[in-house]
């Protein structure tokens, strides 16, 4: 990961860190996104399931949402849809190892902003995680 990006960019306008909810039931996939978020000077919250995911968000209110779609309780298509219908316009991106267009599609139609194919490309999901809080911290 090229460190010189991210200076600057897990910060919110405060100065403080920004907060990343990742939402997996995959423990790995968890230490895994967490790794790769650490270089950025974010702070990195996790669940495991829709329920536990939608009670840290309102709680904890992150600056970017990184959400399976497969996952237990409530899926991660159905916590996006309830997020938008409740006003909630923090980015969020699905990651997913559905590979059909039309899975894709349902992800961004509930309100995805994007999506992250696993197994991960790194470069793909740091240039995605870089653009959201980069575009959260500017004031443009």
């Amino acid at each position: 990961m090229d460190l010189q990006r991210c200076v600057g960019v897990g910060k919110t306008d405060a100065g403080k860190k920004s907060l990343v909810l990742v939402v997996d039931s995959n423990i790995d996939n968890l230490l895994l996104v967490e790794e790769l978020l650490n270089p950025c000077c974010c702070s990195v919250m996790a669940a495991t399931d829709g329920e536990q995911a939608l009670c840290m968000i309102e709680k904890y209110q992150p600056d970017l949402i990184l959400i399976e779609v497969m996952l237990p309780k409530i899926d991660g298509i159905n916590v996006v849809q309830h997020l938008r219908q409740k006003g909630n316009t923090t980015p969020i991106i699905a990651l997913t190892s559905l590979v059909f267009t039309k899975d894709l599609k349902r992800a961004l139609r509930a309100g995805c902003n994007g999506y992250v194919k696993k197994p991960y490309e790194i470069n793909e999901l740091e240039a995605t995680v870089y653009h959201y809080l980069h575009q959260q911290a500017s004031p443009f």
